[in-house]
């Protein structure tokens, strides 16, 4: 909206505003100071202290936590990579206390884009891999079951 040079913002840390709870809602930064549209919400409250004061907080999950749970329940690799495609595809913004600028309403989609295609050698989000195929599995036998039919 304002050229190349706003591109990025800076950091905004403030010392009441720490990453201390599940639902936290913080830039993903590429470094100090160069903060974009990349963001990401803690998904637990133990141990997350280490992002103090390095990932500016904007927000905090206040409903549908449940889902954040699910998330965090995901099968992963040993990268902690979930194996099944995970998107947020709703959101609603409860209580928002700044005025747009003028300059935003122009710019404001009619839909969402369309999410990008699914990342090679992981589970489409559509499949159900609740499936009774894994009843009676523990979560490793899972995790290799899955990684199996991937190759």
């Amino acid at each position: 909206m304002f050229g190349e040079q706003a591109k990025f913002f800076e950091d905004e840390f403030r010392k009441h505003l720490r990453h201390n709870k599940k639902g936290v809602v913080s830039m993903a930064a590429a470094g100090a100071d160069a903060n974009g549209s990349s963001f990401f919400i803690t998904a637990r409250a133990e141990g997350m202290d280490y992002l103090d004061d390095k990932h500016t907080i904007f927000g905090q999950v206040s409903e549908g936590l449940d889902v954040l749970d699910k998330i965090n329940e995901a099968f992963t690799d040993d990268s902690n990579n979930p194996w099944q495609v995970i998107r947020i595809k709703h959101t609603i913004i409860l209580d928002d206390p700044f005025e747009d600028p003028p300059a935003l309403a122009p710019l404001i989609p009619s839909a969402s884009p369309k999410p990008p295609p699914d990342p090679e050698g992981r589970i489409a989000e559509d499949v159900d891999i609740t499936a009774d195929e894994f009843a009676g599995m523990s979560a490793e036998e899972v995790e290799v079951t899955i990684a199996i039919q991937l190759i």
